[in-house]
């Protein structure tokens, strides 16, 4: 099946440095009067934990020569958004959501073209992300620089990428990285270039400004591990009580159906149910992949590995990708439980994650496909209790990754029952959600947890909705934010 969930600049750019660029937040010798050494930076126990963009300070540009070396073409990307994190040992690991619909090069007809299916195709592939899987200080390129390895996602194509980033400024709340990354864009089919008068590599340059998540002062003050701060001891089992639950609530629901059956439409697009439990499976089968390299401490998988496993997924008839995809299922949860939290440090989806971070991530991704299988045989189904006050507490995590954004600015005030919260969610050049006291004003919208869960996730359409008091045209504004994944 198609990949798991996995998500979605101005001024003049000099083709070799991007130093200088206006409104970055960077001047001209930014990197003589910091110098930071990256090491000793890496060893020191406040820059530990998650960071996040700032939009604001960070810039994505690219250039490429044409007409054989004579000139060059350059253009700006649209607004970034993403998050990194410094694991214990040093290592860092992090993801650009660069948005490439927005793009400009201050041509019209070259901008269109660009947009078109011959380059970005932006109607289907809006961003591009860049996945960091492992980033070390490195002594050859100087103190201020990074090693980075991973993978890069344009056009609906993947591609291993390598590359150096130096910190260009250094203070408490905030990290400036710079790098500059060469790209074969034949690689992800943009050939198109008559008589070759474009080359064929393309040079990116990326400034991002990561900061502090706004809750993550205290939790650094008291000694908390960022990765883990929403959670308590008592909740680490929750996770993964609800994990279980939820794969045997979904055996239950598809071991009694037959061939017809698993063949009916689900309710993610395009796929049957017996396609949403090949999902699962496949992803499983993934996950362990990673599993694998951080238990033996090797190079995480790219992409380039996961084709072959949905093509043998794809592959199985209805009967087996079902049953396949339920063991694959128990065989994952099955790990997972086996595991203590000093044993595992988890690079994925730009994520350092531990044992609970890999639960949540699987647990947001099995209720939501469990629930596309339900809800086509019960139209009233809604999401597992036992996971809905987990999802809910964590749904900042998904809500960055699942917003589609057009540069507009909206804010919605947003009350939920059972369980009862209060947050804020804002749109704009990044998505955020925000706990909050619900005392600043009425609530926008008022709705079911379990409700406002699907709605970040792209599932909660009118037929399937319950009683919700708000504004119905913010309502539908927020579904197109949220298609799904």
């Amino acid at each position: 099946m198609a990949g798991g969930p996995a998500r979605r600049k101005a001024g003049a750019m000099s083709e070799h440095s991007g130093a200088a660029l206006a409104g970055g937040g960077i001047a001209e010798g930014a990197e003589t009067a910091a110098r930071p050494d990256v090491a000793e930076m890496l060893a020191s126990r406040p820059v530990g934990g998650r960071w996040v963009i700032d939009p604001a300070g960070s810039r994505a540009g690219f250039a490429v020569r044409q007409f054989w070396g004579a000139a060059t073409v350059r253009g700006w990307l649209g607004p970034l958004s993403g998050e990194g994190s410094v694991a214990a040992d040093g290592t860092v690991t992090g993801a650009l959501t660069i948005d490439v619909a927005a793009l400009s090069t201050n041509n019209r007809v070259r901008d269109a073209h660009l947009r078109s299916a011959e380059f970005f195709d932006v109607k289907h592939h809006p961003n591009v992300v860049v996945t960091v899987t492992a980033a070390r200080p490195t002594a050859s390129a100087g103190p201020t620089a990074l090693d980075c390895q991973g993978v890069i996602e344009a056009a609906g194509r993947v591609q291993p990428v390598e590359f150096t980033a130096h910190v260009r400024d250094l203070t408490a709340d905030a990290v400036v990285l710079e790098a500059e990354l060469l790209v074969d864009r034949t690689g992800f089919a943009m050939t198109w270039s008559p008589l070759g008068l474009a080359s064929a590599t393309a040079r990116g340059t990326v400034v991002a400004r990561f900061i502090r998540p706004p809750d993550a002062d205290a939790r650094v003050a008291t000694g908390q591990r960022p990765e883990r701060a929403a959670t308590t001891e008592g909740d680490d089992v929750r996770w993964i009580q609800a994990l279980r639950h939820s794969h045997n609530a979904l055996r239950a629901l598809v071991e009694p159906l037959d061939a017809g059956q698993l063949e009916q439409p689900s309710y993610a697009a395009e796929w049957s149910i017996a396609q949403v439990l090949s999902h699962l499976g496949s992803q499983a089968e993934i996950f362990a992949l990673f599993l694998d390299a951080a238990l033996s401490g090797t190079k995480p998988p790219g992409r380039e590995a996961f084709g072959p496993i949905w093509e043998v997924w794809n592959a199985k008839s209805p009967q087996d990708q079902a049953a396949d995809g339920v063991s694959a299922d128990a065989a994952m949860l099955e790990r997972i439980e086996s595991f203590d939290d000093a044993q595992l440090r988890l690079p994925l989806l730009g994520m350092n994650l531990d044992v609970v971070g890999l639960a949540r991530t699987r647990l947001f991704e099995h209720t939501q496909h469990s629930w596309d299988i339900a809800v086509s045989l019960d139209p009233a189904a809604t999401l597992p209790s036992e996971a809905i006050g987990l999802l809910v507490d964590s749904l900042s995590h998904q809500v960055g990754r699942a917003a589609k954004l057009d540069g507009r600015r909206r804010r919605w005030r947003v009350h939920t029952t059972d369980p009862e919260r209060h947050f804020t969610l804002e749109i704009g050049e990044s998505a955020t959600l925000a706990v909050s006291d619900g005392q600043e004003a009425p609530a926008d919208l008022v709705l079911p947890a379990e409700a406002f869960i699907r709605l970040i996730c792209g599932q909660l359409d009118p037929d399937h909705a319950p009683a919700i008091e708000g504004s119905t045209t913010d309502l539908e504004e927020l579904r197109a934010i949220f298609p799904g994944f």
